[in-house]
């Protein structure tokens, strides 16, 4: 008993309540004051009747109101009630009226079952609404930075991949005197998306100074699949001559020679 009493005590100590057990529903086995060394000499017993126990709120214990709103819990053993102590008169107590006790039912210990039970003042209840209350708000403070700090780096991160849309749809029409070379990116991944665009950039430019742009165009327009692949066909060859080009060229750079050629090659 003087270890259940222990239990009791440190109980009571961790979570700010008064831990019990009782022999029934009237007679103390277990409590705080027990624990007490000199418990024995102050006359505290146990399995002394709860009226003459000593602690007002047992002595009220056989006159709970159980709250039957906690229907969920008193299906699982658990009895939640109310003591009311104004109820008893007791005009020599002077803390609270009103404490909320939990207890709960155990057989195979004794002749009777054992009441495991905590009580504690209904003030504690508000104390711990407060506590919850302050940590709700708390989160949903930290919920609405995190809500404004999504929408900001969604922002952020939304236009270069709408410039990289937009220039995209630029080389698709093959725009690409239009298109201009994608930004670098402090994210590793838009980074490397545009690294790769103004690689695949450099690469087309250098394809259409040999091959008309108008041809890959159309060839693109088709929506053919494998339009570009070899294949047999009856075609009709017309050989065309610039008068002079070969001395032309030679004051020309390579860029302007392409330019002339793709310019005859429009007019024909």
């Amino acid at each position: 008993l003087q270890k259940l009493s222990d239990i009791a005590r440190e109980l009571s100590s961790r979570f700010g309540t008064h831990a019990f057990i009782l022999d029934g529903e009237d007679r103390v086995l277990a409590d705080q004051r027990l624990a007490d060394p000199d418990a024995l000499k102050n006359g505290v017993l146990p399995l002394t009747p709860l009226a003459t126990y000593g602690d007002p709120v047992l002595a009220a214990y056989g006159s709970r109101k159980v709250e039957r709103e906690f229907d969920t819990r008193h299906a699982r053993d658990i009895e939640i009630a109310e003591i009311d102590l104004s109820v008893d008169n007791a005009s020599e107590w002077s803390g609270d009226t009103t404490y909320i006790a939990i207890t709960r039912k155990i057989a195979g210990y004794g002749d009777e079952p054992w009441t495991l039970g905590a009580y504690f003042e209904t003030s504690q209840i508000s104390d711990e609404i407060e506590r919850v209350m302050g940590s709700a708000l708390l989160g949903l403070g930290a919920m609405a930075v995190a809500v404004i700090v999504a929408i900001l780096l969604g922002r952020r991160l939304s236009r270069p991949i709408q410039a990289i849309a937009g220039q995209a749809t630029r080389v698709a029409d093959f725009d690409l005197d239009g298109v201009t070379p994608l930004p670098r990116s402090r994210v590793l991944e838009l980074d490397n998306q545009a690294s790769a665009f103004n690689a695949m950039l450099i690469g087309l430019r250098a394809f259409s100074t040999y091959i008309p742009r108008s041809l890959v165009a159309k060839l693109v327009r088709t929506g053919e699949i494998g339009i570009a692949e070899p294949r047999e066909a009856v075609v009709t060859v017309m050989f065309t001559d610039i008068a002079g080009f070969t001395t032309l060229s030679e004051r020309m750079d390579a860029a302007a020679a392409a330019r002339l050629l793709n310019h005859h090659f429009e007019i024909l």
